[in-house]
């Protein structure tokens, strides 16, 4: 009879509360076992290389090395042939996009804040283990937003000039009303 797969997980987070109730959560799914904990990004790394597991769930703000410079550190390594990589969820209490974007380019699989509810943390772990992507929902569209946004900013002649009018039309507004008053104060004073 085959047993099913188990994912196992490790977790990198300097809060020791957070790491214990998380251990608590995922080792009673059937499914997913926590193999490995660290407090800081670089005992972390030293974990991850000697456990191995499918996914980290890995904080942001740590002492020492941080979790966006670990999960960079982590992603640059090369995959020993046979072996799997191993996949970055992220984990914080922090709402900054620039965590957000800053994981994802560091090479995180996904994104969570710590709030998420322990059932949607649990299918984000199993997400993640598959080789999909995720972002929590309340963050995603400010990331388009943002990409958005980015995509706008181009040499495209057409983009500069659009952009200018949009910040020269108020000025010309005004300009155009200071002379209005010029000439009517000149006006009265001629008569």
């Amino acid at each position: 009879m085959n047993q099913p797969h188990i994912t196992t997980v490790a977790i990198v987070d300097d809060d020791r509360l957070v790491r214990l109730g998380l251990r608590a959560m995922i080792d009673a799914e059937p499914d997913l076992h926590v193999i490995g904990e660290a407090s800081d990004g670089s005992d972390g790394l030293q974990m991850i290389s000697a456990t191995r597991p499918d996914v980290v769930i890995m904080d942001v703000r740590m002492p020492g090395m941080d979790g966006i410079q670990a999960t960079k550190l982590l992603m640059a390594r090369p995959v020993v042939e046979g072996e799997h990589r191993t996949r970055v969820l992220v984990a914080t209490t922090f709402e900054f996009d620039d965590y957000v974007y800053d994981a994802l380019a560091a090479g995180a699989s996904g994104f969570v804040l710590k709030r998420v509810d322990p059932d949607e943390l649990m299918d984000a772990i199993r997400v993640v283990s598959r080789g999909e992507s995720l972002v929590f929902p309340a963050l995603t569209r400010r990331l388009i937003e943002r990409f958005a946004m980015q995509r706008l900013r181009t040499d495209d002649p057409r983009i500069l000039m659009l952009s200018t009018l949009i910040v020269a039309w108020p000025l010309a507004g005004a300009l155009f009303s200071l002379f209005a008053d010029i000439a009517s104060v000149l006006a009265d004073n001629a008569s």
